[in-house]
């Protein structure tokens, strides 16, 4: 006699399959709902202190430009300014950090992570079940 092993996940997907292609389906969404916005929630919580940094670098930009039009000189076009790409990433981050503290690299997280946690779901649920009906034709 052999006995199967079984396991909550080949239980559901069991279940699923036993309820027709809606109850496929309806599987695919809620689990790709649920990881679409777990995804998105770490994604912007991750990169929000480079949007911070990004965001500082811009503002500093525009305050530079409107200080050498103030003075009568031209602004620096973008990729001739002394420090520019990495090194004024990390200048940007360690100024950041050492004077108003490492917690302000991460302002704005929940707002990002509201926003990115939905979008982010629908595109992943969407996708998938799309492949899923298209699979089936």
């Amino acid at each position: 006699v052999r006995r199967r092993l079984s396991s909550p996940v080949a239980d559901a997907k069991h279940a699923t399959e036993d309820a027709g292609p809606q109850g496929v389906l309806r599987q695919v969404a809620y689990v790709n709902l649920l990881s679409g916005t777990v995804g998105g929630v770490v994604a912007a919580s991750v990169t929000t202190p480079l949007d911070v940094v990004k965001t500082r670098i811009q503002v500093d930009l525009l305050q530079d430009d409107r200080a050498a039009t103030a003075k009568g000189q031209r602004p620096a076009v973008g990729f001739l300014r002394k420090d520019s790409g990495v090194r004024q990433v990390g200048g940007m981050i360690r100024k950041i950090a050492t004077q108003e503290g490492p917690g302000r690299l991460f302002d704005g997280a929940a707002a990002r992570a509201a926003r990115a946690a939905p979008s982010c779901a629908i595109v992943l649920t969407s996708y998938e079940i799309l492949k899923a009906i298209i699979a089936k034709f």
